[in-house]
Formats: structure tokens, C-alpha cells, sequence
């Protein structure tokens, strides 16, 4: 297993289950945008490598938290926020 950040991996799953339950806000978003937002929500939580499978059996348990994917979820919105209202800025 090379380095990982799981924090990464978080984020993924939050920007996808967040885009699911809105398809509206999904449908508009650009390549760009989503890119911008991953980067938004990671330079906001802190990073937490892995280098092993247990390392990431460890952290995958540590998930588990409920405040966990809270946070990042919260981050995630706050990013598509930021994003969406960056673009009604520039129009």
C-alpha cells in the first residue's frame, strides 16, 4: 500500500453522498467546481495518512465516530456553499 490520505477518501464519500441526496445542486456543478470543492473541504480538515492495511483498518474503525463524518460532511457543504456563491459573485 503506497501513502494515503484518508481524510481523502472521507471527502469522496461525503462530496458523492452529498451530490445523491442533491441532484439539483449536482446537475449545475462544474469539473472544475468539484474539484474546487474537494480542495476547499481537505485544506480544512486535517490529513491522516496510512502506509499499511492496518493503518487503514484502524482509521476505517476510528469512521465509525459519528462526529467524524459529521465534520466532514459539514466541510463539504461549507465548500459547495463557498463554491456556488463564488460563482454568483463573478456573474
Amino acid at each position: 500500500m503506497e501513502l494515503e490520505n484518508y481524510t481523502e477518501i472521507l471527502v469522496d464519500e461525503a462530496i458523492k453522498d452529498f451530490l445523491r441526496k442533491n441532484e439539483d445542486i449536482a446537475m449545475v456543478l462544474t469539473s472544475t467546481e468539484l474539484i474546487e470543492i474537494k480542495a476547499f473541504a481537505l485544506n480544512q480538515l486535517p490529513p491522516h495518512y496510512v502506509t499499511s492495511q492496518m493503518g487503514y483498518a484502524f482509521t476505517k474503525l476510528e469512521e465509525v465516530n459519528i462526529q467524524t463524518k459529521v465534520t466532514v460532511l459539514k466541510t463539504v457543504v461549507m465548500a459547495v456553499d463557498k463554491i456556488l456563491n463564488n460563482r454568483r459573485t463573478k456573474e
